[in-house]
């Protein structure tokens, strides 16, 4: 699935996309996640989120409410 990033929460721990779907970050990569911004470009594989604007960025994933 590809979709773009709509607003970054809780200091990286909860990424929103264009749909409307929240995806909670694994600790590890919050860091990462922090980072990214509205408007980038992502594609979702399993649990695996790629941030494809900014140099293939990966980070875990799941999915919530």
């Amino acid at each position: 699935m590809s979709s773009t990033v709509k607003e970054i929460q809780s200091s990286g721990a909860i990424i929103v996309l264009a749909d409307l779907s929240k995806w909670q970050v694994s600790p590890a990569d919050r860091s990462t996640a922090r980072r990214w911004a509205s408007g980038d470009a992502v594609a979702l594989i399993g649990y695996r989120m790629t941030n494809l604007t900014r140099s293939n960025q990966t980070i875990q994933v799941k999915g919530t409410m």
